[in-house]
């Protein structure tokens, strides 16, 4: 495996390696970067989904509307 630049940290090392695979490949790299999250849940309302925790918040970013937890992650979700 070769070394990484200088410039790029251990946490975007794994991305710049894949990304040297994937061109290497011949696919697309744009996947890689702009690849949608499956563990989201994608409702019509959230309504109910904010209920479902205490700390759940709705909060727009954007253009779009979420309900996010910064305690406990896997309550997410998106409007649309």
């Amino acid at each position: 495996m070769p070394k990484l630049p200088k410039h790029v940290d251990e946490a975007a090392g794994c991305r710049y390696r894949a990304l040297q695979i994937c061109c290497a490949s011949g696919a697309n790299p744009a996947r890689l970067f702009f690849a949608r999250d499956t563990n989201m849940k994608i409702v019509n309302s959230l309504k109910s989904l904010k209920g479902r925790h205490r700390d759940n918040r709705v909060i727009r970013r954007r253009g779009r509307t979420y309900v996010i937890n910064k305690t406990n992650r896997r309550f997410k979700a998106r409007q649309g």
